[in-house]
């Protein structure tokens, strides 16, 4: 297992809402190229839109506390 890249996976979920929706809609797809393990590939699918809304607002949060909010974040990973 590749925690690193679960962690780059949500974040880019969380960050670029194009991505997020090609996650709901065809997960296999959107995370194709990523060295994903099944079973995390199985954990991401089956993550809720309630949990990524609630895990959104904390980013934002956090950033903001931190002074490197960014309203436009670029995406990285594969396309």
């Amino acid at each position: 297992m590749s925690a690193e890249t679960v962690e780059t996976v949500l974040a880019r979920v969380i960050s670029d809402t194009d991505f997020a929706e090609t996650l709901f809609k065809n997960a296999e797809n959107a995370l194709a190229g990523y060295d994903l393990t099944p079973e995390e590939i199985e954990n991401i699918k089956n993550m809720s839109r309630e949990g990524l809304g609630e895990s959104k607002m904390n980013l934002l949060e956090e950033r903001k506390s931190m002074g490197v909010f960014d309203p436009n974040p670029t995406t990285h990973g594969p396309h």
